[in-house]
């Protein structure tokens, strides 16, 4: 079965952030696979098949769920197309390309044609996933990882994932009233399971989200904090492994990046806020400013463009 939402988002209020919310139907104790819009029946040993009452909905779950049932909706601007989109396509994109759509307001014909990648300007997705997790295009995502710590909740049940950037609930005012509440930054991505998306709605469709955002004068990011934690009162579940730029990214020693989901980059007003290769790293700072370039080669450096000699 679709099991997992990715999106990548550049702009404060992103266009499709509500598509995930008309999600309804799925029915989570069957065992079928939705492979290209067909249900096809799993393929279960004959004494499992005998038992297939008694199978519990995250034991199927761990036997289905892979890279083939996640759905890759990335986001970003024709402004970044020749620089953060790059990026991504030679890097992580290509563990993942059969699984990945870019959303983007600009046509792009000729980044279509050069790379082979499917760049969309708007495009409602699949209704048949469990997750939706949102992403910044300044992120680098491990997708083998965010598999395996998805696949630790239920779906079936309202989650909240992600990092804060604040020790402390953020404040604001919604109807003349003050509200506080706990929010997972943007910046080192949200992830959010069906359950609770769907509760979302109340708050979220037809134009809803918009309204909440102006209601409280606040970003995209915190306005999910503000519906899911202040209104539908779920707690944040948080993730050290979700990075951002927020962080000093230099502290991430070499031996933990493999288990991190997220990872970033910035360089705000000089100063440049980057992983630390050290020793590792295949490329220069010049030639791999973001060092996604070097990050990726030391995930796989089985990779043709990676240097057999670190540099």
């Amino acid at each position: 079965m679709k099991c997992l939402l990715v999106m990548v988002v550049s702009h404060k209020l992103p266009r499709i952030l509500l598509m995930i919310l008309a999600w309804s139907g799925l029915t989570t104790t069957t065992f079928y696979l939705w492979r290209n819009g067909v249900s096809v029946q799993c393929e279960l040993g004959k004494n499992e098949y005998a038992n297939i009452d008694r199978l519990t909905t995250s034991a199927v779950r761990n036997i289905t769920f892979g890279l083939d049932d996640i759905f890759i909706s990335v986001k970003t601007s024709g402004k970044f197309h020749a620089s953060r989109l790059q990026v991504i396509l030679k890097t992580w994109w290509n563990n993942c390309r059969n699984q990945t759509t870019f959303f983007s307001d600009e046509d792009d014909s000729n980044l279509m044609n050069t790379s082979g990648a499917r760049i969309l300007n708007t495009n409602c997705g699949n209704s048949h996933f469990r997750w939706w997790c949102h992403f910044d295009d300044d992120n680098y995502v491990n997708a083998k990882r965010l598999v395996k710590v998805l696949s630790g909740y239920d779906s079936n049940k309202d989650h909240y994932i992600g990092r804060p950037s604040l020790s402390y609930p953020i404040s604001t005012t919604y109807i003349g009233r003050m509200v506080s509440f706990w929010f997972a930054t943007g910046g080192a991505g949200i992830c959010i399971s069906k359950s609770l998306a769907v509760k979302m709605s109340k708050w979220s469709r037809n134009g809803r989200f918009r309204h909440s955002c102006n209601s409280i004068k606040l970003p995209d990011d915190c306005t999910l904090g503000f519906i899911i934690n202040n209104r539908l009162g779920v707690n944040l579940t948080v993730r050290e492994d979700f990075n951002s730029h927020l962080q000093s990214l230099k502290r991430i020693r070499i031996d933990e990046i493999a288990s991190q989901v997220t990872l970033s980059h910035s360089a705000d007003q000089g100063y440049l806020n980057v992983l630390n290769m050290q020793n590792v790293a295949a490329f220069s700072i010049s030639q791999d400013p973001t060092r996604f370039l070097s990050l990726h080669c030391h995930l796989h450096p089985e990779i043709h463009w990676c240097p057999s000699k670190r540099t």
